[in-house]
């Protein structure tokens, strides 16, 4: 049998060629680029991972380190390729020797971790000996930093701030740094300390964490991102450090509990500002937008929030509750959608209001006491707080909805076009939220529905007959739990249900404003069962909606118990800014991992 011939792309044959011969053809400027790609994840994501403070800061090098072994000539392209090499740390000596010499002298990002150091001056040494260990390194490689990853360890009773050796080290091309320094409780904070001297003047990122309320003193002129522990932080040293930032575009704040410590004469403007951004704070945060004015096209995301109140008190009142302060959000302002949820188990909340540019979006963990409390509280503020008037489409998938809170907040969205709602009764014993709330019972499923469609047919006057509310809508989608646990006669409760629907399309076509578009779920496999032992008939009461509904509306969908009715939450691209990956990279939740820009 003749041996398989190889073709070329116009069909002629070609003789059989080795890979390997081609390769070694490749020429070296290729090979390096192709290099640089195939190591990209190592360089670009950078040396620190959000992990614990105290793991090692151990660099990921198989990838680099594979490619010289796969044969002589890449090795040799490997090794003479200083791009490849000038991310490094200190995990061990030999492993920073050999980045730092194979660099050559091109600028470097360079991670320094105090426990990587113990394999300098061993497991006892002192914290002298670390700090001594680390001022050798920086006198070596400090002219070329442009990327300083540092984790200090602070001592016990020591003043906790970036060591003096730091302000006096001379590092010009330094131009991301990211500072932590553990503490004890009872290090004490200064607040007057310098960062680096001269050197901040080419910051462009800055990423301060651990250190419990310290601020820097000096003047960042270039400084475009920065990432603060603002934990038990004065707002005072705070905006003071803003003004020293003319050009911040990416503010992050993780961990962020002010303490508003009096009156602010003069709020602080950040007219370059992109993006405001908090992590694990909570709703009393916002305070911050009463001193620093930002523009409205700036989004403000706040990701895993605390949803607290003032729990001091034995007993709870709505008075307790630290709300989300609409009328000082300015990103707010012309908003078009409103999506707020609560899951079945009340422990996690979205509470997103927002336009195509800028808006508020707060996701978040509420103490389980309060966070339905918490959540109708800030419904009801919606009403006569927040800018409405431009919202379109909403989406309230909150377990027990209040109708009297519901309706109330329709009557504020006059250009509202799409409603999607989740309307679950709690039932007779309410429903019991951790270990001191309930949420009451208010009505049947029917009863509760029938308030809603009361207001968009203009029913709900107290004598006479009002307007619709919400004229311009014309999308509804609406679910139920309807069941036997929460409600005596299933049948006539889904008879009810389906019965007010339809008179209330009835009285919207009839005031020229009809509803087109209708999604509904009446029963959810969660409450109750399929069949006649529950108490009515699934396929004879889903014909009965298609009868009575669909000729009502242009487009009718029945959504079977137990399928997803709302979609999953959308993360719209205003939450991501342009830029503000350029020095470190969020993960699925947000939070930050740091990276330096890569330049030859």
């Amino acid at each position: 049998m003749d041996e398989p011939r190889n073709f070329s792309s116009d069909g002629d044959a070609v003789s059989n060629v080795d890979p390997r011969e081609v390769i070694d053809r490749v020429p070296t400027e290729l090979l390096v680029q192709v290099f640089l790609l195939a190591t990209g994840e190592l360089r670009e994501i950078g040396l620190v991972v959000p992990a614990k403070w105290y793991s090692h800061t151990k660099m990921e090098t198989r990838s680099l380190i594979s490619l010289t072994h796969v044969c002589r000539k890449w090795r040799q392209v490997v090794l003479q390729a200083p791009l490849l090499w000038t991310r490094m740390n200190c995990y061990t000596p030999s492993q920073l020797r050999a980045f730092w010499e194979r660099s050559r002298g091109l600028p470097i990002s360079l991670a320094i971790h105090h426990n990587d150091i113990e394999h300098y001056v061993g497991t006892s040494s002192t914290p002298e000996a670390t700090r001594d260990k680390i001022e050798e390194i920086l006198a070596v490689t400090h002219q070329l930093v442009r990327s300083l990853d540092l984790r200090l360890e602070g001592e016990d009773g020591m003043d906790h701030s970036p060591p003096s050796w730091l302000s006096s080290c001379d590092m010009p091309n330094l131009e991301v740094l990211v500072l932590s320094i553990r503490r004890d409780r009872k290090t004490r904070v200064s607040r007057k300390n310098a960062l680096i001297g001269n050197n901040v003047r080419s910051l462009k990122a800055l990423a301060i964490t651990e250190l419990g309320g310290w601020f820097p003193v000096d003047m960042f002129p270039s400084l475009t991102h920065l990432l603060l522990d603002c934990t038990n932080a004065s707002i005072k040293e705070l905006l003071r450090l803003l003004r020293d930032c003319p050009k911040i575009e990416v503010l992050h704040l993780p961990g962020s509990y002010f303490e508003f410590d009096g009156v602010v004469a003069d709020p602080v403007s950040l007219p370059t500002l992109k993006l405001l951004a908090f992590t694990g704070a909570d709703s009393k945060t916002l305070d911050l937008l009463r001193f620093v004015h930002i523009h409205h096209t700036v989004p403000i995301r706040m990701m895993s929030t605390f949803i607290s109140v003032d729990d001091s008190e034995e007993t709870f009142s709505p008075e307790d509750i630290f709300p989300i302060p609409f009328d000082i959000i300015p990103s707010i302002r012309g908003a078009t959608h409103l999506d707020i949820r609560m899951n079945e188990g009340l422990f996690e909340v979205h509470f997103a209001l927002h336009g195509a540019a800028s808006g508020l979006w707060m996701f978040g963990s509420p103490y389980p006491t309060y966070g339905y409390q918490w959540l109708v509280d800030q419904i009801r503020r919606l009403s006569t707080d927040a800018p409405l008037s431009d919202v379109t489409s909403v989406v309230l998938d909150i377990p027990g909805s209040s109708p009297a809170v519901l309706v109330d907040l329709l009557r504020h969205l006059p250009s509202l076009e799409t409603l999607t709602l989740r309307l679950y009764c709690p039932g007779k014993g309410g429903w019991q939220i951790g270990s001191g709330g309930r949420i009451p019972f208010e009505g049947s499923p029917a009863d509760v529905l029938g308030a809603l469609c009361d207001a968009l047919a203009g029913q709900a006057g107290a004598h006479a007959s009002e307007p619709p509310t919400c004229p311009a809508l014309r999308a509804l989608a609406v679910c139920a739990n309807i069941g036997t646990d929460v409600c005596e006669d299933v049948q006539a409760e889904l008879d009810r249900w389906r019965a007010r629907l339809e008179e209330m399309l009835d009285a919207r076509a009839a005031t020229a404003a009809p509803i087109r578009s209708l999604r509904v779920q009446p029963t959810n496999r969660a409450y109750c069962g399929y069949g006649r032992d529950q108490g009515f008939d699934l396929e004879a009461t889903r014909a009965a909606f298609e009868e009575g509904l669909s000729a009502r509306v242009e487009k009718y969908s029945w959504v079977p118990p137990g399928e997803t009715f709302f979609e999953e939450f959308k993360l719209w691209p205003l939450w991501r800014v342009g830029g503000e990956e350029e020095y470190w990279r969020l993960d699925s939740k947000y939070q930050p991992t740091y990276r330096a820009p890569e330049r030859s």
